[in-house]
């Protein structure tokens, strides 16, 4: 399932056509089946120690947090960071992060496939993504999750479940847009 904003502007415009493109890479060319793609989480504070968690916002003034669900087989959204630089055009770091269930979207791999999944997440990245915007892959659940509160994460990135997280740079400017 694709979850796109309706009628996005600015960074929502960039962020829909990277999603739109990985989607369809990964539903059509690597066979991923039972995939959820969200568009940007917030960073919303949870308690009164204003530790953030990534909650999508579901309209009406409702947010559902989003960490790892083992009733999913994938999932993926988009942490936006919060300084934007500008020269020109804005430029902002974007994590994209996956959440899957290994065995599920490779049935037929016997050993852990996790470089498996790396790979076919990057080259659907790829179709949307100058390959010299992306910075890194990241796959412990603290660099995953660094800008939030994990101690209720329940899952471990064990088999068959794994987290990870590529980093690349976007550009965009609101002139031109929406």
């Amino acid at each position: 399932m694709l979850v796109q904003k309706s009628d996005p502007t600015g960074i929502d415009i960039v962020i829909a056509k990277i999603q739109g493109k990985v989607w369809n890479h990964l539903t059509n060319t690597a066979g991923w089946t039972d995939y959820n793609s969200y568009e940007r989480v917030y960073k919303n504070p949870k308690g009164d120690d204003g530790r953030m968690i990534p909650e999508l916002y579901e309209g009406n003034g409702d947010y559902r947090e989003i960490y790892m669900n083992d009733n999913e087989l994938a999932e993926s959204y988009f942490v936006v960071e919060d300084n934007r630089q500008f020269s020109e055009v804005f430029s902002v770091d974007v994590g994209y992060i996956f959440q899957v269930n290994l065995e599920g979207l490779y049935p037929s791999v016997v050993h852990r496939a996790d470089e498996e999944a790396h790979k076919d997440a990057y080259l659907a990245i790829l179709s949307a993504v100058s390959e010299k915007d992306i910075s890194n892959l990241t796959t412990t659940i603290d660099d995953v999750y660094r800008e939030f509160h994990i101690d209720q994460v329940r899952l471990t990135d064990m088999q068959p479940c794994h987290v990870f997280r590529y980093n690349f740079t976007v550009h965009y400017q609101y002139l031109c847009c929406k």
